[in-house]
């Protein structure tokens, strides 16, 4: 290759010097990355975060509020559940982060670790983000929806405040009167319809939740907390053994709402006894031989 003379390459460095300056500008964009969470990371596998605004840990974050306590031992196949659990959750938000769709809270999200540790009514053992969302508010403040109307999403908490995710794609909530879809999401939202908050979705329509004595068919039609008693929206407590039902929920912590018709509450099974659902067990329903087992020593 033939050499350029000093003379001519001086002449050219006046030319040269803008596109040097913008090749220097590039090269610490293509060394680092801003995260969804609004933190500035590394390359895949980095724990580098900046200054300002720590990586959100979404592994210890699952393991925290998904995990049994830590008194409980989990060994062989339960091991393997609790880890498929942790697991999931920890799949579901780092996709929903790495897509740009969501952004994590670290003050709310250690609200929603010390509010799930400190419940009077402990979680269920096999529990899910649905359970954190319903549950609890700090939970559902942890996660903010970046996806804005017409925009794709899979569930709602990846959209924007207000808005709900329907048929994949985030879109204003259902009004008063407007058909409707029941939503069942297992993400950190408490939405359970296409309907606008005070509403529920009445069979094809959105409706309005009913106040404490009016009269009722489902337990979702009434205000929360409230439920559905003898066809009339009521303070309720947790129903005894043989007491009417419409769902687990309204049974006590260590019973369940039977399939039966009408269907009833009854106490959890011990382990040895015949089940068909994990619900019917103080452990989980053995799925091998249909039988009720401990679950991390639950009995």
């Amino acid at each position: 290759m033939p050499r350029v003379p000093s003379s001519k390459v001086s002449s050219l460095l006046p030319q040269l010097a803008p596109a040097m300056a913008l090749l220097l500008l590039a090269v610490p964009a293509a060394c680092s990355r801003p995260g969804a969470d609004g933190a500035t990371t590394s390359e895949p596998g980095s724990t580098t975060a900046s200054a300002s605004q720590p990586v959100f840990d979404i592994d210890g974050f699952c393991d925290k509020t998904m995990a049994m306590s830590s008194e409980r031992k989990c060994q062989g196949d339960d091991e393997i559940i609790e880890g498929n659990k942790i697991g999931y959750c920890v799949t579901e938000l780092v996709k929903a982060r790495d897509d740009g769709r969501v952004i994590f809270d670290h003050d709310q999200a250690a609200r929603c670790i010390a509010a799930v540790r400190s419940a009077k009514e402990p979680l269920r053992d096999r529990r899910t983000l649905r359970d954190l969302g319903m549950r609890f508010e700090s939970c559902r403040q942890t996660a903010s929806g970046q996806q804005r109307a017409g925009m794709e999403c899979k569930t709602t908490m990846e959209c924007t405040q207000g808005l709900r995710c329907v048929s994949s794609k985030c879109v204003q909530p259902a009004a008063l009167g407007k058909p409707c879809v029941p939503l069942k999401e297992v993400s950190l939202s408490n939405v359970t319809s296409s309907c606008a908050a005070g509403l529920h979705c009445d069979g094809a329509a959105c409706a309005s939740l009913a106040k404490e004595g009016a009269s009722c068919a489902v337990s979702g039609a009434c205000q929360p907390p409230l439920r559905c008693r003898a066809g009339k929206c009521a303070v309720a407590s947790r129903q005894p053994d043989g007491a009417p039902c419409e769902d687990d929920a309204d049974c006590d912590s260590k019973g369940y709402c039977t399939t039966d018709k009408p269907p009833v509450c009854q106490a959890r099974k011990q382990a040895g006894s015949q089940c068909v659902l994990d619900r019917e067990c103080l452990g989980r329903c053995s799925r091998k031989d249909r039988q009720c087992v401990s679950y991390c020593g639950s009995g």
